[in-house]
């Protein structure tokens, strides 16, 4: 038992000791990160004083930080049971749960807080990220919250009030539930889901309406009173013009007297769920106006050159990284450390580090989605693309100059050198891009679907998508043909290149070359020092070249 242990257990209850005193010592302890030392005197406060609220929350924090998380739940949900209006301790509570895998308690605290506070964002979040459908009323707080304090960030209009023709038939709007949700999918499929009131008639439909207008219609499964039914509409594709589109379901009946036509005028106010990525809702907070987000990992080397580079260009403060996480690998995690340790001499704008390891493809995503509701324009750098001297300058000047070019979609700075390659590029190029917020949101939604499928249904897919016209539009670079990867298994990169030139979107090379990928070479990330690789459509550096080209 250590002294500071000793000390603790000879003066807890004790009259010369209150528990203000107990609580600065704890306080103390908790700056220096000394979490034991925290978690023992804040404990020896509530001994005295058990109704201290803040004093559990805090007690929960410095248990979680010193490892003893079953003790820390303990302290929240104590805390819960002393305000139960409290929406943040809620919050704590769903997280920690998550963290230990227990999905069931985390959606139950994570509920509770929409129940106290409908449009707090975090929750919202993570119940997505959970597979848990959020009540609307939660969704339609936070975007008419988005409408009202930021109009020109909101991504989904205010809707209007629309004419609508039922054949044959009357039509007739009936009070519906407040729960449901609606997603776009890849080729123009939206995909719902809908809670059914127990009153609802046996005859009743499904409306699908977009931007105030009722554009397709689906009935409802049998028995379905009271349940959550999903359904799927194919609506017209001249009301599918982007990913930007305001939507929602509702229930309706087409009796009545048999008419040729009857038309109604349909009245949708607050907007609901906006076609968004499947874990995504519009951004609360306006967008900053630019960023920077790389990868890393275990190849501390290579991301340090990529750092530093920012660094001297006086990028750092505009630069995130995120980090995957070792899981509890032993080997893994001392490889980290080594990364964790090097990121820290960097004054960068974030660093997301995560414990669970991810794998590069989910990190790409979850980067991007996160980039996509913070900044309006942004570059995506990996971890072996080394940025040169003007890459920073060159990229935001160049998406500036495009971001009103409906026809470009990023912006790449390691060059093809192909004669395919001119102004534009029909094939996308991840070593090293940007885009807007605006252009990234339609397309990032059918890639975060397409990595939702299995193999065998994402291969499907892209077997009816890839017709010999797109095929045609995207394979430009030979020996570095997209198609050789989309038939065999998902990559963010090709895939993203496949639903581009689906669109007829093409891609520019900033003038001059800023990125230059060293992935050639004896310690090179990718592959050995051949002259293959250093020459188009490859055009790779080793490490010891990058800053050469600086």
């Amino acid at each position: 038992m250590t002294h500071f242990n000793k000390f603790l257990l000879g003066i807890r209850g004790k009259k010369g000791l209150s528990a203000a005193a107990m609580i600065e010592i704890g306080d103390a302890a908790r700056d220096q990160k000394e979490w034991n030392k925290a978690s023992l005197a804040y404990k020896g406060a509530l001994d005295q004083e058990p109704d201290l609220y803040d004093i559990w929350i805090q007690y929960g924090h410095v248990l979680k930080e010193d490892g003893q998380l079953d003790d820390a739940i303990a302290a929240y949900r104590e805390a819960a049971g002393q305000d139960q209006d409290d929406a943040e301790i809620h919050v704590h509570l769903g997280h920690l749960l998550k963290r230990l895998g227990r999905d069931t308690e985390a959606v139950q605290a994570f509920r509770q807080v929409i129940e106290l506070n409908p449009s707090n964002n975090e929750a919202i979040e993570e119940l997505l990220t959970l597979g848990y459908k959020v009540p609307n009323r939660a969704v339609q707080d936070r975007q008419s919250k988005t409408l009202s304090e930021s109009p020109a960030q909101a991504s989904a209009p205010q809707v209007q009030a629309s004419q609508v023709t039922i054949t044959p038939g009357w039509i007739t709007q009936l009070d519906g539930s407040t729960d449901f949700g609606v997603a776009g999918r890849p080729g123009g499929r939206v995909e719902a889901w809908l809670r059914v009131p127990k009153s609802a008639p046996p005859q009743a439909s499904v409306g699908l309406w977009i931007n105030g207008t009722l554009v397709a219609v689906e009935p409802l499964p049998p028995t379905s009173g009271g349940s959550v039914v999903d359904l799927v509409f194919d609506p017209p594709g001249s009301v599918m013009p982007g990913a930007d589109l305001n939507a929602s379901v509702g229930l309706i009946t087409l009796d009545g007297p048999p008419e040729a036509s009857r038309p109604l005028q349909l009245t949708y106010g607050a907007p609901s769920n906006a076609f968004q990525s499947n874990f995504t809702l519009p951004p609360v907070e306006p967008l900053k106006d630019f960023g920077i987000i790389t990868f890393g990992f275990t190849r501390t080397y290579a991301l340090e050159l990529v750092l530093e580079s920012l660094h001297r260009q006086g990028v750092s403060d505009i630069t995130e990284v995120w980090i995957d996480g070792h899981q509890a690998n032993p080997k893994t995690k001392e490889a980290l450390a080594s990364t964790h340790e090097m990121v820290a001499r960097y004054p960068l704008a974030a660093v997301r580090a995560h414990r669970g390891n991810l794998g590069f493809r989910k990190m790409v995503l979850l980067g991007l989605q996160h980039m996509v509701n913070t900044y309006k324009r942004f570059v995506v750098i990996e971890d072996d693309c080394f940025p040169t001297g003007q890459a920073a300058e060159v990229f935001y000047k160049t998406l500036c100059e495009v971001e009103n070019d409906e026809r470009i979609f990023s912006v790449y700075g390691h060059h093809f050198l192909t004669p395919s390659e001119g102004e534009t590029c029909n094939r996308f190029q991840g070593w090293g891009w940007g885009t807007t917020a605006e252009k990234m949101r339609p397309l990032l939604n059918e890639l975060i679907e397409c990595f939702s499928m299995t193999e065998e249904k994402y291969l499907s897919f892209v077997d009816r998508a890839l017709t010999p016209e797109v095929e045609g539009f995207i394979n430009v670079t030979p020996s570095r043909q997209p198609v050789d990867t989309l038939r065999r298994f998902f990559a963010w990169d090709e895939t993203l290149s496949l639903l581009a030139g689906r669109r007829g979107l093409v891609h520019m090379p900033t003038q001059p070359r800023v990125i230059y990928n060293f992935g050639a070479g004896k310690d090179s990330t990718h592959f050995s020092n051949v002259d293959w690789y250093r020459k188009p459509p490859f055009n790779m550096i080793s490490p010891d070249e990058v800053w050469d080209v600086f």
